[in-house]
């Protein structure tokens, strides 16, 4: 009786993510071709930090959001960042395509995206992110990781904050896998402090190598405190150590989501 019930919702999943792509492709299309218009009334006075192309990733994702009525967004700790425009190295735990989606809605501030070089291949999309200067990045070249470092460090130094997936890709598992270490040494180069941010529900929404949006679901979004670097007398060793440190409380305030996700049900 399960086995027919599931195949049944299956089959209902299949039309209802059929509509819900098309929605998100015309809502893309028509943000994508809004922001070149952008781009180019901007760019002679906002090159430097091209923060309207953010604004328009901002609406095109809030868009979607709203576009699709069985996702729900809810946020949680934006007071633990303090005001003003300092830039951090922010971190999140990656589940899902909607993870983007779920940060550029949900953070208040700008930034720039760390995302595979596939990504900025796709149309329109793709484009709108080059042009925005979110940072491509070969996981399986190392010149091409250290270029993005170094991009990386050239945004923060002008100011803007820049979002790394330390776990380098989505978790098939929904658990926090381990981290790398590259968005640390960024921050610690370029003397900012990290801001852990952790994602849930968006890998139940649309897991790994699937089209099919299985079901309603609610994402949660929570900001934790800013952590300060210091490396102490011996930086390699106290960098793993932080890096190591942060995994865990990350991990922690995930379970901690899935608890009280579980008593709302």
């Amino acid at each position: 009786m399960k086995k027919r019930i599931s195949s049944f919702l299956l089959w209902i999943n299949i039309p209802l993510s059929a509509a819900a792509w098309i929605a998100m492709g015309l809502l893309t299309l028509f943000i994508v071709m809004a922001g070149f218009f952008v781009f180019i009334v901007s760019t002679p006075f906002d090159w430097r930090y091209r923060s309207l192309m953010h604004f328009i990733a901002r609406v095109w994702a809030k868009s979607i959001l709203f576009a699709v009525p069985f996702w729900r967004l809810n946020v949680s700790g934006l007071e633990n960042i303090p005001p003003g425009k300092k830039p951090y190295v922010i971190v999140a735990n990656h589940l899902s395509l909607i993870d983007i989606l779920v940060l550029l809605s949900g953070l208040n501030r700008s930034f720039k995206f760390m995302a595979k070089k596939e990504l900025f291949s796709v149309p329109f999309m793709g484009w709108h992110m080059a042009l925005t200067g979110y940072i491509p990045v070969d996981r399986k070249s190392a010149q091409s990781s250290y270029a993005a470092m170094r991009k990386a460090m050239q945004w923060i130094r002008k100011g803007v904050s820049v979002v790394f997936f330390p776990e380098g890709t989505r978790s098939r598992s929904g658990q926090i896998q381990p981290f790398k270490i590259g968005a640390f040494k960024v921050a610690q180069e370029a003397g900012v402090m990290i801001l852990p941010v952790v994602l849930y529900g968006t890998r139940d929404a649309l897991p790994k190598k699937s089209w099919i949006i299985r079901r309603a679901s609610r994402f949660h979004l929570s900001v934790g405190k800013p952590v300060e670097v210091q490396p102490g007398a011996n930086h390699e060793e106290a960098l793993l150590g932080l890096r190591d440190r942060i995994r865990k409380e990350m991990a922690d305030r995930l379970d901690r989501l899935k608890q009280e996700d579980r008593h709302r049900k």
